[in-house]
């Protein structure tokens, strides 16, 4: 039998996927942000800046480091939705190659903990990895 998290992150999954128009969104949510933090996947710390369109869609640049250098950069674009505290991502194009719609590595599931219109404090559902990233202006570019 299915828990109620497996419910709820397969019925978020079917939304990104099933549909053209992603429901419902938060438009406060759209805009550039940035954020930094230690990721434990690689090792090192990373640095992301994240355009959201009130459209539904996304462009990121993810820049990784390594003893404060950085060693990769990888950028990614897709779809977003946030509803009921619940913000979620579908990784459609790394670089220019498109991903597996089917492949659940590429949907991305967040409790929003916290937000005020300029910062956001976010929970990995499936890691339990939490995120910060602030509001930018339209010109800020990674540091």
């Amino acid at each position: 039998m299915l828990t109620r998290r497996a419910l709820i992150t397969l019925s978020l999954i079917a939304a990104l996927v099933g549909c053209a128009s992603i429901g419902t969104r938060e438009t406060s949510l759209a805009g550039r942000w940035y954020g930094e933090d230690f990721q434990p996947y690689i090792g090192g710390s990373a640095k992301w800046l994240m355009d959201r369109k009130p459209d539904g869609t996304y462009s990121v640049v993810f820049r990784r480091y390594k003893d404060n250098q950085a060693i990769g950069e990888q950028r990614e674009r897709g779809r977003w939705a946030f509803s009921n505290g619940m913000y979620t991502t579908l990784t459609q194009f790394i670089g220019d190659e498109p991903t597996d719609p089917k492949d659940k590595h590429f949907h991305d599931i967040y409790f929003v903990e916290s937000f005020d219109g300029d910062e956001m404090t976010y929970k990995h559902v499936e890691t339990g990895l939490m995120f910060k990233s602030k509001r930018v202006s339209d010109g800020f570019q990674l540091p």
